[in-house]
């Protein structure tokens, strides 16, 4: 038994991962939970999964993809998304996706992954954009935002 240094609770020893240096095994300090989360917080690892998602989708798709891990990591350094200006928020997994996380947005879907075609939104946005198209939804939310404004004034 020992305990994390993360959530402090005394585990067994399978479940911290493993990790080996010049050949020997050690355990990590931190359990499976907490280091898996300290990981999916990080600059790299969000940098490495949207670059890894979005190359497999351009191989299944027969697309181009020229977009490199620089060009990624300078615009999710930037903070914000480049449509609404909200900031990104690099927590969150693949059960319970953040929405404001960055994510990688073909301007024109049948073009391929290139700097010139892509851009990094809010996820949020992407997954409206896809569903609906970028001026369907923008015409949704508009009316919505008006709707909300006039329901505020009222209610005040």
């Amino acid at each position: 038994m020992r305990v994390c240094k993360g959530c402090k609770l005394e585990l067994g020893d399978r479940s911290f991962p493993k990790h080996s240096y010049s050949g020997t095994v050690r355990r990590r300090w931190f359990c499976r939970d907490c280091h898996n989360t300290r990981l999916r917080n990080s600059l790299k690892w969000r940098v490495t999964s949207i670059l890894k998602q979005a190359r497999r989708r351009a191989i299944a798709k027969n697309l181009p993809f020229t977009i490199s891990r620089d060009w990624v990591k300078y615009r999710i350094e930037n903070g914000v998304c480049e449509l609404s200006g909200v900031e990104f928020v690099l927590s969150g997994t693949k059960k319970h996706p953040e929405p404001r996380a960055p994510s990688i947005e073909r301007i024109d879907a049948h073009l391929g992954y290139t700097e010139e075609n892509c851009r990094i939104i809010a996820l949020c946005l992407n997954h409206l954009f896809n569903a609906w198209g970028e001026a369907r939804s923008l015409e949704v939310v508009l009316r919505y935002v008006k709707e909300r404004n006039a329901t505020l004034a009222d209610s005040s």
